[in-house]
């Protein structure tokens, strides 16, 4: 139900709420209040209230609304044995979603590990063997450092011609001040290299907000970023004309990175890889690889790794907004192995990987499942289909039992 809380609590004395709730306290000896909890958390009291909500940012309903829903009242024995079974029910419910839970947590842990053994060579270790004549690392890394100055060079010359400035050099941008971080062991061969050292560019979005259309450029900020996804939905649009002006700067295009920076979500990577011109927010960094000898898929795996991530951990900034700035993911460390290798490593990932979002997959069909579970369990229960006849029979006998006419008398002379 979209943005209604039910809340079983105690009320003490003084004590009072704000206007967003509305307070539901059942009449002596007619409603039970675990009834009435378990009455209001389901869709049967849910779903009407849904359709009356007003309000775009802050849907709500009145509580004259609230008031108004009809319930079945059945005689107090009867509320009574039927909050035991659904407190049975959803006891093993919940046991059962806690496992699943629980697996879904491991899970996490299984892949994060399973990324920093990969990309620190633990699974190519015969490869290596088998290939011992590819080139060390330091060969690789000289190889970039003459393929960003060629590249500086060629966007330089195209300044002088069009009459422009010539570009900032990144070999000048600011330095991280040193932090220490203690890295996985590297297999010997390999090497750790600041990031700004293996690509074109690390850079971020527009800083200033710029003018939402109903249609137009897609525009991308930290929300549409997730690890290995670029999520479509929510996407916001800008105007060709400012689009056009965003890109000098930052230009996405396919091959590159895109890194979360801000946010309780910063640290996720994912490749571009889209059919169609965006431009990105500042909450989201650039980073576009030397992609002769830094695939784009080894350092999506790289960017989602813990490796790095315990990286941006210790660099991260802000109280309130976490927030990591360019210098310190200019400078994170990250390994260079063979072109070869990298290969090597994509492709077994890539299985294994597969594997975990299948299971992952599963699980949330599973909690999901289990979720309609419960509302099934409510159903029933409103609808008298939760107790078996003899039980019924069984409250019958409880000694302030009362049939549904008397407690409606009961009701008109309160």
């Amino acid at each position: 139900m979209k943005n209604i809380a039910q809340v079983k609590a105690k009320i003490y004395d003084n004590e009072i709420c704000s206007s967003g709730f509305a307070v539901i306290r059942g009449k002596k000896n007619i409603l039970n209040s675990d009834f009435t909890f378990y009455l209001s958390i389901s869709e049967h009291f849910i779903q009407p209230l849904n359709e009356l909500q007003t309000g775009s940012s802050y849907p709500a309903v009145r509580n004259k609304d609230v008031f108004s829903q009809k319930i079945n009242l059945p005689p107090l024995p009867i509320q009574r044995a039927i909050v035991t079974k659904i407190e049975e029910l959803f006891s093993s419910l919940d046991s059962g979603i806690a496992d699943l839970k629980k697996a879904q947590a491991q899970l996490k842990i299984y892949r994060q590990a399973v990324l920093v053994k990969a990309v620190t060579g633990g699974f190519t270790v015969n490869f290596r063997k088998e290939n011992s004549e590819l080139p060390d690392s330091e060969t690789i890394y000289n190889k970039i450092q003459i393929k960003i100055d060629e590249a500086y060079e060629i966007a330089c010359a195209k300044a002088k011609e069009e009459g422009r400035r010539k570009p900032r050099s990144q070999r000048s941008n600011k330095k991280a001040k040193n932090v220490i971080s203690v890295l996985p062991e590297l297999p010997k061969k390999w090497k750790y290299y600041r990031l700004e050292d293996l690509t074109y560019l690390v850079t971020d979005g527009t800083h200033y907000t710029p003018k939402y259309k109903e249609e137009g450029v897609k525009f991308l900020s930290v929300k549409n970023v997730r690890p290995f996804l670029i999520r479509d939905d929510k996407m916001k649009f800008i105007s060709k004309e400012e689009h056009e002006k965003i890109i000098t700067r930052c230009k996405p295009e396919n091959g590159d990175i895109l890194y979360t920076k801000v946010g309780a979500t910063y640290g996720y990577a994912c490749k571009v890889d889209l059919d169609y011109e965006f431009s990105i927010y500042v909450s989201l960094c650039l980073i576009k690889p030397v992609k002769e000898y830094l695939k784009t898929e080894f350092l999506e795996l790289l960017m989602n790794s813990e490796l790095v991530f315990k990286q941006a951990r210790q660099r991260v900034s802000g109280s309130g907004v976490p927030d990591l700035h360019l210098v310190e993911i200019r400078d994170f460390k990250i390994p260079l192995p063979s072109v070869e290798e990298q290969d090597q490593i994509i492709s077994q990932m890539k299985s294994r990987l597969s594997v975990c979002d299948k299971v992952e997959e599963s699980i949330a069909v599973s909690l999901k499942k289990a979720e309609a579970l419960r509302q099934s369990i409510l159903k029933k229960a409103f609808e008298g289909k939760l107790l078996t006849p003899a039980e019924v029979e069984q409250c019958k006998q409880a000694p302030d039992y009362e049939p549904a006419s008397v407690l409606l008398e009961k009701i008109k002379n309160v």
